[in-house]
Order: C-alpha cells, then structure tokens, then sequence
C-alpha cells in the first residue's frame, strides 16, 4: 500500500513538472512572437518608425585665393573636401584627416590651419589661402633650388606653412623654424632641405 502511494506521488510531481514546462515554453514562444511582431510592425509603420533624414545643407560664399565662391555644403563637410572636390583645388591633400600630418594645410585669415579638422561652414567670408594662391611665392623657388622635396605629396602643405613662416616671422631663428615645421611631416626625411630653403627665403636670397 506504501509503495502503491509512493508511486502516485511520484506520477503526479513528474505530470506537474511536465505541464509547468510545456506552460513556459508556450509563454516563451508567445512572448517571442509578440517582440517579433511589435518590431517588425514598428519598423515598418507607426509614429516610432525609424527614417533617414537628408543631411542639412547650407549656402555659404567662400573666398579662397582672393575669388569669392557661392557654394551648397552639408553641415559635416570639410573644407578639405569642399576645396578638392567642389572648387578643384587639389592641392591640400588627405593624408592623416586626424589633423597629425600637415598635408592639408591651408592659410585661414593667414593663420596655417588643417583644413581635415575645419567644417567648410566655420569658413563662410573668411580668407581661404590654399597652395595654388601663393603665385610665385619666394619660398616655392627655394623649395626648387634647395631640392626640398621628394614624392611631392606632402610638399604643398609645407608650402603654405613655410610662407605663413616667413612672413610672420622675417627675423625667425632655428628654435622657431623647427617649432613651426614641427606639425607637418615628411615621409621622405626632407626636414634638412626644407629648413634650408626656409633659411634661405630669411636670408633675403630670394628678394
């Protein structure tokens, strides 16, 4: 008799184990499909649904080498990119884009700046000087004579740094020649031929 309820009780804990598991994977499984459903009617319909928005754009007028250039841009472009690849001036270059190599630099207001890390609207009426605006620049006849580059790729953000040099300090000493250059780099190792030609621009060789 003992062995007979023992028995009983066994069936019925096993039974009650076996519905509280078929229970929860109904839940599971309804709970699944009503997270599926609610996402996929939520990307597709209703107030909530996610859409891609147009970036906004902005009419800006930009000088740059003394012309004055009406222009569409989106609120992230560059003004590297703007100058590249709305106005064709090709000659800052896209090296780091991290603001680290110099390759882009360009004058704003004078000053040398990394054209990679300034928003082209930042720039809208300000003086934009790019590598093609220095003419006949005495330091690019420098550059030439004192065989101050290589590849070439990084030599026009040199350029503009070494003129913006030159011009803001006529009297410049070593210290300040190298403080200067420091920002921009070269992968071929011209920093000899570039502090020459520097030197000779202060030097008054070049006129």
């Amino acid at each position: 008799m003992r062995d007979e309820r023992e028995e009983q009780t066994r069936e019925a804990i096993d039974g009650a184990t076996s519905s509280e598991k078929q229970s929860g994977q109904s839940k599971h499984l309804g709970l699944s499909s009503g997270l599926s459903t609610g996402v996929s009617s939520g990307l597709s319909s209703g107030p909530n649904r996610v859409q891609a928005r147009e970036p906004k754009r902005y009419n800006i007028t930009l000088p740059v080498n003394g012309d004055r250039h009406p222009i569409t841009v989106r609120g992230a472009d560059t003004l590297l990119r703007v100058l590249r690849e709305h106005l064709g001036l090709t000659g800052a270059k896209p090296g780091c884009e991290n603001g680290d190599c110099g390759a882009c630099t360009v004058l704003l207001d004078g000053t040398p700046n990394h054209s990679c890390l300034l928003l082209a609207v930042e720039c809208a009426e300000r003086q934009v000087t790019t590598v093609e605006g220095l003419g006949d620049a005495p330091i690019q006849r420098a550059f030439v004579d004192r065989y101050a580059f290589q590849c070439g790729y990084c030599t026009s953000g040199f350029l503009v740094k070494a003129h913006a040099l030159v011009t803001t300090h006529p009297n410049a000493d070593d210290l300040v020649i190298r403080e200067w250059l420091q920002s921009n780099v070269c992968r071929c190792t011209c920093y000899q031929e570039i502090e020459e030609a520097v030197k000779g621009v202060l030097g008054g060789e070049y006129g």
